[in-house]
């Protein structure tokens, strides 16, 4: 498994987390997703984020967050 597959793997993990905690925020902006290039699509599910920090990551792309409207 690639470090990029690695760091999706623990974003989808903590997406869930916040999710089925009604979170807030997200900081994927540690080393360990220094090497995350694209967002799952199920961060678009987190109706209630209002902050997230993606400093030091690969992502171009934030399409998923389009619908999101905290």
């Amino acid at each position: 498994m690639t470090e990029a597959e690695r760091a999706f793997e623990a974003a989808q993990m903590i997406i869930a987390a916040v999710l089925a905690n009604k979170g807030e925020g997200i900081t994927f902006s540690s080393d360990k997703f220094h090497a995350l290039e694209a967002l799952p699509d199920s961060i678009g599910l987190l109706t209630s984020l209002k902050k997230l920090y993606l400093s030091g990551t690969q992502i171009s792309d934030v399409t998923h967050l389009a619908n999101l409207t905290e």
